[in-house]
């Protein structure tokens, strides 16, 4: 076996090649099969292997430990097979480890129809496997994937097999979703003073197209109406061309002494830099008995779950608990004052007449939106009293009945809706829906018009009468039905989003058996480099100035450089170089680095915050042997109250033996390295502030010192 960085590369004989050629139908000579084979504890992968498929996700447990074995071979004879630019042999397993969620396995298969280039994405556990059907739109998918069975919750971008090309662990990722104007993307995340915090707010996350955090939104406060950055709610957030941001918020009111507060909903214009420019609540718009539910605390009358700002500078906004949607003015005009509502669609104050519509209106909706031609659209989830279930107290029988007018009846029926507006003779025309038979989602949901005219729907966490496994989002044409969905029994996104996510992350290249910089005494170096790339669009290339793993004198050749290429273009180039011939006095040398998830290498140490009780780093450390064959001792710090750290190597951990000191490398031959896994856990205990500086340290021989690399992680 040989070590390379992150990766454990074993060759072992077995005959799948053979297999393969024995069970492949007859082909034509030009026409070889290909065959890719993803195992390990835990391990499955999506969608089912096919040569004309290029991407695939790997799902994976805590047993899975980042380790992979891959088997690819060809039908040809002649062909050749990288792994993450490693050279493979053909139809023989390679086993890879030390991923981490996120990593990219790249399959180059190369034979006489050409070059194949597939990866397969390395999910993080509790990650649910997903399943598509049928052909959607150009475009990736935004969603935050939540389930009330799984204590995991995740953002990610997804193409239309529902494999991910981007994953992120993350608290209640809520309304993750791309901009025109503004950042690249945003996502919400609960700011909560402690884990036990039940009576939170949230904050946009800006990222950039790298999907990277570049800054941080919440409303301004606003003194004189009591508003607090802690009222921020996630459900809507819009980016305007002028560089102004509509966010909302629910606020705690006390209306009279001795009541519970009310839940007054809230929208705010901010400035560029975050300053208010117009606050509005429903208190004094809305009385709080035009709810048809309160929510559990008995606060909840209005419920704000979508709002964006119309050409003149009205707002619409969508009110689930009043069952109403409002035109709201930010500016006088029309005899308007800024505040006032324009008019109430829905609701107990409903100024529209229904037309064409058999429901006679809309309940318990979500996103309500104006097309460029004026008409309405609205994810209209439907609405019944539940007594059970997580969101039963936001249920109750709210839905229009057609029979009977002004009465409420139960329709737990959802239906994606849009209306012809009049708005000076206020009707709303029915004139298309989407009504799958039996589903019903009593919360959460969206309807995105496409600019072909199909709507991309968020399903949230439907229900379906009929006995199918409801998908969390799907895609409708004009005419219907639908053409593709993906599915994930158990799971949700609270909305989700067909937006373009190209590839901006350049591959990284890693080159083993020589150090740039480093001074060698004329032996031959084995040269080993591996290239890997995460972005969704697959590594395409990994090319050096000479062969990957080839030997060579130290004095005949003083450099080598390495190309990657990703799909989308991308292109990194590493060059390292070294001296050569003559040493004196023996030392043996160890050379200790170590490297922070999305960080680079470095001598020294890192630094980096754990926010929540539970949270963990993951972080590499490698050893290599600067000199001749040697073994080094090799010792590190123990935990704390507040941080636990543990040690692994191999998959095993070494914590108590490391602390001990009682760890020795095997003898290293030049240039070799010897990995070491370091993962720092946050516990309940700590308070913010409280740090530990994890050392690791390797004693050095001869004349040499030793060497040492430290981890700072403090509790923000």
């Amino acid at each position: 076996m040989q070590w390379r960085p992150g990766v454990l590369v074993a060759a072992v004989a077995v005959t799948a090649l053979e297999l393969l050629a024995l069970t492949a139908p007859t082909q034509a000579a030009d026409a070889p099969a290909h065959s890719v084979t993803i195992e390990g504890a835990g391990v499955s992968t999506w969608p089912s292997y096919d040569a004309g498929i290029d991407r695939y996700a790997v799902h994976t447990d805590d047993t899975t430990d980042g380790a992979l074995t891959v088997t690819a071979g060809t039908t040809d004879l002649d062909g050749t097979v990288t792994v993450n630019g490693i050279p493979a042999t053909n139809g023989q397993p390679l086993t890879l480890t030390d991923l981490v969620p996120g990593d990219e396995v790249a399959v180059a298969i190369a034979d006489s129809a050409g070059t194949s280039h597939q990866s397969w994405i390395y999910l993080p556990p509790g990650f649910p496997t997903i399943t598509s059907a049928g052909t959607g739109s150009a475009g990736h998918v935004l969603v935050g994937l939540s389930s009330f069975l799984s204590t995991h919750s995740f953002q990610t971008v997804l193409d239309d097999n529902g494999v991910p090309t981007y994953v992120r662990e993350a608290p209640e990722p809520n309304d993750f979703t791309a901009h025109a104007h503004g950042p690249a993307y945003t996502v919400f995340e609960p700011v909560k003073d402690s884990p036990e915090d039940t009576e939170y707010g949230y904050r946009v996350l800006e990222l950039d197209d790298q999907l990277q955090t570049t800054g941080t939104r919440r409303l301004d406060p606003v003194p004189s109406m009591g508003i607090l950055a802690d009222d921020t709610d996630f459900h809507d957030v819009e980016y305007l061309p002028d560089g102004r941001v509509i966010l909302v918020g629910y606020h705690r009111e006390y209306y009279e002494p001795g009541h519970v507060p009310w839940l007054d909903a809230v929208i705010q214009v901010q400035d560029a830099a975050g300053a208010a420019l117009f606050t509005w609540t429903t208190k004094s718009h809305t009385d709080p008995s035009e709810g048809y539910v309160w929510g559990g605390k008995g606060q909840d009358y209005a419920h704000i779950n979508s709002v964006e700002m119309e050409p003149n500078g009205d707002l619409l906004a969508s009110f689930r608990n009043l069952g109403q949607v409002m035109r709201i003015a930010t500016t006088a005009h029309d005899g308007f004052a800024p505040g006032d509502v324009i008019w109430r669609m829905g609701g107990k104050r409903n100024d529209f007449t229904f037309l064409d519509d058999p429901y006679a209106g809309f309940c318990a909706q979500h996103d309500a939106r104006i097309l460029p031609d004026g008409h309405l659209t609205l994810f209209d989830n439907g609405s019944r009293k539940d007594t059970t279930g997580p969101v039963a107290p936001q249920t109750a029988d709210m839905c229009p009945d057609p029979a009977n007018p002004g009465a409420r009846k139960a329709r737990p029926q959802t239906r994606v809706v849009e209306y012809a507006l009049d708005e000076v003779n206020h009707t709303a025309r029915l004139v298309r829906s989407f009504v799958p038979t039996g589903r019903y989602a009593p919360f959460a949901g969206n309807a995105q018009r496409l600019d072909d005219g199909t709507t991309l729907v968020g399903w949230s966490a439907s229900q379906d009468s009929t006995g199918a496994t409801p998908p969390f989002v799907s895609e409708v044409p004009q005419a219907g039905p639908e053409s593709w969905s993906l599915t994930a029994p158990g799971w949700f996104s609270y909305r989700a989003f067909r937006a373009p996510a190209p590839d901006k992350q350049a591959p990284e290249i890693t080159i083993n058996g020589v150090e740039d910089g480093q001074h060698y005494v004329g032996q031959d170096l084995m040269i080993s480099y591996t290239c890997t790339d995460r972005g969704g669009s697959t590594l395409q290339s990994c090319e050096g100035s000479v062969p990957n793993g080839a030997t060579i004198g130290s004095g005949s050749t003083r450099s080598v450089t390495v190309t990657a290429t990703d799909g989308a273009g991308n292109t990194t180039t590493k060059t390292v170089s070294w001296t050569c011939c003559v040493v004196s006095d023996p030392a043996w040398t160890p050379d200790l680095k170590i490297r922070k998830p999305g960080g680079a290498w470095t001598d020294r140490g890192v630094k980096l915050r754990l926010h929540d009780a539970g949270d963990e780093a993951v972080l590499k450390v490698r050893l290599k042997n600067r000199s001749s064959t040697y073994a080094y001792p090799v010792a590190a710090g123990a935990g704390n109250d507040a941080f636990t750290v543990r040690y692994f190597h191999g998959g095993h951990d070494i914590t108590r033996r490391l602390v001990r000191g009682d760890v020795t490398t095997p003898e290293l031959d030049q240039g070799e390295i010897w990995n070491l896994r370091l993962v720092v856990h946050r516990t309940r205990a700590a308070a913010k502030g409280d740090k530990i500086i994890a050392v690791v340290y390797a004693e050095g021989g001869g004349l040499s010192g030793g060497d040492q690399v430290y981890a700072l992680v403090r509790a923000r």
